[in-house]
């Protein structure tokens, strides 16, 4: 089946330390496409450098870089750890650079500065010092998010793609419209087990969805109702799933310190009713 849907550029800048998060980037790019495309008539695109330039000469690798990516995205998600990167003709390196641009565009800039452990002796001491010192430079610009584990990292991008998406999608396309395009392993939209969590979760008084885990044991709660507690771990790991779906759509908001507490986004409610009964 074909439709028409709006195609948003989300660009992946960071160092060489975290290849790992342009990878989780981009699975959580996807993920959102899957829950989201056929029901949003959106689809996200990842822009990285290493995937989707190719081999050009006659200007510096990073103003063409600027020309052919930055320049198409709509949205960038900036990831650092312990190095800034190397320096440009105009920038401290290459990836404050993109950041900039980007802000200076006046469009979404995800930031995140991971606190992970890292042996002192792989560090480069003045490097690491310049990206303290950038980091101290947006302190006074807007947020960023800070995270210590790959978990946490993944659980935060997630809810703010949905946030940040939710707002793109609200406001006047960015980007172009792709008409008529074959959307197959993306349009499969939510499954049977989010959409019914998230029914349940639009009815409950408080719309708040708990996350429940003992040892060897887990549950979803929502509307006096229990999913997945009693199923073994094949039930527990769908109904789990289902709970990742609607974070990622922004279906559902982490209020939980420990990723336990949900609310319904005023997006849930809509996308609750417009489920059949």
């Amino acid at each position: 089946m074909s439709y028409g849907v709006t195609l948003y550029n989300v660009f992946i800048a960071s160092p060489g330390d975290v290849a790992w998060a342009r990878a989780k980037i981009r699975q959580s790019v996807h993920l959102w496409n899957e829950v989201n495309t056929k029901h949003r008539k959106a689809i996200l695109f990842p822009l990285g450098w290493e995937t989707s330039s190719a081999p050009n000469m006659g200007a510096p690798a990073q103003e063409i870089i600027n020309q052919t990516l930055l320049s198409e995205a709509d949205l960038l998600v900036g990831v650092f750890w312990t190095r800034l990167g190397t320096p440009t003709a105009d920038f401290e390196s290459g990836t404050v650079e993109e950041i900039e641009r980007h802000i200076q565009a006046g469009k979404p800039t995800l930031l995140y500065f991971s606190e992970q452990p890292v042996a002192l002796g792989s560090v480069d001491r003045d490097e690491y010092d310049r990206l303290q010192e950038f980091r101290k430079s947006c302190q006074s610009r807007g947020l960023y998010h800070q995270f210590d584990d790959e978990s946490q990292f993944i659980e935060a991008l997630n809810r703010h793609l949905g946030i940040h998406i939710n707002t793109l999608l609200g406001a006047q396309p960015i980007t172009r419209e792709v008409a008529a395009v074959g959307v197959p392993s993306v349009a499969r939209g939510l499954s049977e087990a989010a959409n019914v969590l998230i029914k349940e979760a639009a009815q409950d008084s408080s719309g708040t969805v708990m996350s429940l885990a003992s040892l060897g044991d887990s549950s979803i709660q929502t509307n006096r109702k229990s999913f997945g507690g009693d199923g073994g771990a094949r039930e527990a790991a769908k109904w789990q799933g289902a709970l990742r779906e609607l974070v990622a759509a922004g279906y559902l908001l982490g209020r939980g310190v420990k990723g336990s507490i949900f609310e319904v986004t005023s997006a849930g409610y809509e996308y609750a009713d417009s489920l059949p009964n």
